[in-house]
C-alpha cells in the first residue's frame, strides 16, 4: 500500500501519531482470544488506512472491529465508535461524526469515557481547521 504522491508524507505520520496516542486501554478489555484479535486487527489496519488518508476503508475497518465482537463491550464499542467519528471528521462528514460521537458517549459514559470522545471530536475539528 503506496502513499499516493498528492499525500504528503510528513501529514500522514503525523496522523498515525495522533492515532497511536488514542488509549488502548478499553479495546484490550475487550474478551480474549479470537474475538480480541479480530477487534485489534480490524482496528490497526483503519490507522495505516487513516494514514493514508483512505477514510472510508479506515471507517469500515472500524465498523468491522465493532461488528465481530461476539459480546459487546460497552468501553470497546465506545472507543472505537470515537476513533470513527474522528475519522469521519477528517473526511468532512460532520454530521455522521457527530452521530458517531454521540454514540460513543452513550456506549462509553463514564468520565474517561467522556474525556476521549472530547479529545478525539477536538483533534478531527483541528485536522478539519476549525480552530474555534
Amino acid at each position: 500500500m503506496a502513499c499516493s504522491r498528492s499525500a504528503k508524507p510528513r501529514e500522514g505520520l503525523q496522523v498515525l501519531k495522533n492515532l497511536l496516542a488514542f488509549s488502548d486501554a478499553a479495546r484490550l478489555s475487550a474478551n480474549p482470544g479470537a474475538a480480541r484479535a479480530s477487534v485489534l486487527g480490524y482496528e490497526s489496519r483503519s490507522y495505516f488506512y487513516a494514514a493514508q488518508r483512505r477514510w472510508p476503508a479506515a471507517i469500515e475497518d472500524l465498523d468491522q472491529a465493532i461488528a465481530v465482537q461476539p459480546d459487546p463491550d460497552t468501553r470497546v464499542t465506545g472507543a472505537l465508535l470515537a476513533r470513527r467519528g474522528f475519522y469521519q471528521s477528517l473526511s468532512g462528514k460532520g454530521p455522521a461524526a457527530n452521530s458517531s460521537f454521540d454514540n460513543a458517549l452513550s456506549n462509553w459514559g463514564d468520565s474517561q469515557g467522556a474525556a476521549e470522545v472530547a479529545y478525539q471530536r477536538g483533534l478531527g475539528a483541528l485536522g478539519r481547521g476549525q480552530w474555534e
